[in-house]
């Protein structure tokens, strides 16, 4: 009878020890999980979307180059990302804040036009915090080369067309003072 009790005695202080340590005594303890997301392949889904959250990273591939996103924080309706370009050859991140229902154009390869537009569109209250629903949309067109992708053609014939104007402008006006001057040259003599 006494080691019934005894028994009975050490199962109960096990379930409160194993009580204690699943409860929320230790939090402070327990580090937030980090996702690390890889998107599709923009040329087959050119809009992708996903809920993150802090600390959480997204890779993928586009104009050819391998590039990072990472959440800095979501918190209300705002959310702060640092955008990693080309995490091969510039490991440095550019900061962005984006506010709901906003979007981002992020040109990746800095020809002047944006190959990829970011929107944040929805902020809801995680088991870890805020998160955000993020929507990745690839503005590179298929049939464009990634070398050509977003170059600016001007159309110089327009440019040259104005600078011949300009200058036979400037030239018969001076034409005209030399006819002038040498007619009151012969005149005044």
């Amino acid at each position: 009878m006494k080691g019934l009790l005894i028994i009975i005695a050490v199962l109960l202080l096990s379930v409160v020890v194993i009580a204690h340590e699943d409860g929320t005594a230790h939090e402070e303890n327990v580090t937030k999980p980090v996702g690390n997301y890889e998107m599709e392949d923009f040329a087959i889904e050119p809009r992708q979307a996903l809920w993150l959250r802090d600390g959480d990273f997204l890779f993928f591939n586009l104009l050819g180059k391998r590039h990072s996103i990472r959440i800095d924080q979501v918190y209300n309706d705002n959310a702060k990302i640092v955008l990693y370009p080309d995490i091969k050859t510039s490991p440095k991140g550019a900061y962005a804040p984006i506010r709901q229902n906003q979007y981002l154009n992020i040109d990746l390869n800095k020809d002047d036009v944006a190959d990829m537009t970011i929107r944040l569109n929805r902020v809801q209250g995680g088991d870890w915090g805020d998160e955000g629903l993020f929507v990745f949309e690839s503005l590179v067109q298929e049939d464009k080369a990634p070398e050509t992708q977003g170059m600016v053609v001007s159309d110089a014939s327009k440019g040259n067309n104005l600078l011949i104007f300009v200058a036979a402008a400037i030239g018969g006006l001076l034409g005209l003072l030399v006819v002038f001057a040498l007619k009151r040259k012969k005149t005044s003599m």
